[in-house]
């Protein structure tokens, strides 16, 4: 009887998170979310003055940072009043001097702090920006700084950037042999890409969102194509990695052209994982799609789940919407997801408030 009650507990215990520690793995299924809610019908929120607007973060619970969706505005983006729907101020002027902006993408990391980024990838620059100098009507691009263009995505902390690398996949046979993140120096000098002369191109399949907490000793990955979140300590050494819910595995293809290995989805395939973020002192909310392997759509977008889980990798709510979003924030208490949603790529964009009570 004894010998039963063991191998029942065994089997119980590798029901649910299963961990092997030779490789820092946990993999989870959605049974292992104590809590699951379905968030329907948010309501809509306006912003008045904006003609066309795509991402939008909410700022101190009372603005809203956004950018353009088209080419009609003058300016990249603005600072918008959430209670009137007013444009405070416009943003990320178009053209090519000093403090103009040929392509621009929102990196905002906090919705409490005064700093947020713009990123022109055609210039392959970031902006330092101030949410405070914008409302005051005083230059709120206080500095910028050149990354490298081996890095997909990057994370800013004070005089340095963690950067995702342009090379890296999580494959045994397509495998360039470097680190998935590293660490750089803000600098001002001309960065060409410095990985030249790996094997494999494989930027059409890889990449991935890179964080940090308010400390900066705790890194996080959310990766685009396979449902992996990464954890590193300050020194960029994986402490852990949470596999799941669907443990997709792509499927990949090579083409040479010109003597380079490119690297792609087999034909007829696509897949997503994480979409975007939003992060706490205490929390992280990641919205998760989870196609995996099927046909590439552009319309009939699925609807999303947000995982939220703590900064130790413990799961904590499976919030399932009724929507396909593709940016959120969170407010400061922590009561109320705010959504960019829309069905198709080209499809009418919402701004949608969700109740997480």
């Amino acid at each position: 009887m004894k010998v039963l009650i063991i191998i029942i507990l065994c089997i119980l215990s590798f029901s649910s998170c299963i961990k092997n520690d030779n490789d820092n793995n946990i993999y989870f299924t959605r049974s292992d979310f104590p809590i699951k809610k379905e968030l329907k019908s948010g309501e809509i929120i306006e912003l008045q003055d904006a003609l066309n607007p795509k991402y939008c973060y909410l700022i101190r619970d009372s603005l809203f940072l956004i950018s353009n969706r088209d080419d009609v505005n003058n300016s990249y983006g603005g600072l918008y009043s959430l209670k009137t729907g007013k444009l405070i101020r416009e943003i990320a002027p178009k053209g090519q001097g000093p403090k103009e902006f040929i392509n621009c993408t929102l990196d905002v990391r906090s919705g409490d702090s005064d700093i947020f980024y713009l990123e022109d990838v055609i210039q392959n620059k970031y902006w330092i920006c101030s949410i405070d100098s914008i409302i005051n009507g005083s230059d709120y691009l206080l500095r910028s700084f050149t990354y490298s263009r081996d890095v997909i995505r990057l994370c800013p902390i004070e005089n340095e950037y963690v950067g995702y690398n342009f090379w890296y996949l999580d494959n045994d046979e397509i495998n360039n042999k470097v680190n998935p993140i590293s660490k750089y120096t803000m600098a001002n000098t001309p960065k060409g890409r410095l990985g030249t002369g790996h094997e494999y191109f494989v930027a059409n399949v890889t990449g991935g969102y890179v964080f940090t907490n308010k400390k900066n000793d705790r890194y996080l990955t959310a990766n685009f194509f396979t449902d992996k979140i990464e954890f590193y300590n300050d020194s960029l050494k994986l402490i852990k990695r949470m596999i799941g819910p669907d443990y997709i595995k792509p499927k990949y293809k090579k083409i040479v052209r010109d003597g380079t290995n490119y690297v792609f989805f087999e034909k007829g395939t696509s897949y997503r994982a994480y979409l975007a973020y939003a992060i706490t002192d205490k929390h992280i909310y990641l919205v998760y799609e989870g196609t995996n392997g099927t046909p590439y759509k552009t319309s009939n977008l699925k609807n999303v789940e947000i995982f939220k889980i703590d900064w130790d990798g413990n799961l904590l709510c499976n919030y399932i919407l009724d929507k396909h979003v593709f940016s959120i924030s969170v407010d400061a208490k922590e009561e109320y997801i705010y959504a960019c949603c829309y069905d198709s790529y080209d499809g009418e964009i919402e701004l949608l408030k969700y109740s997480m009570q």
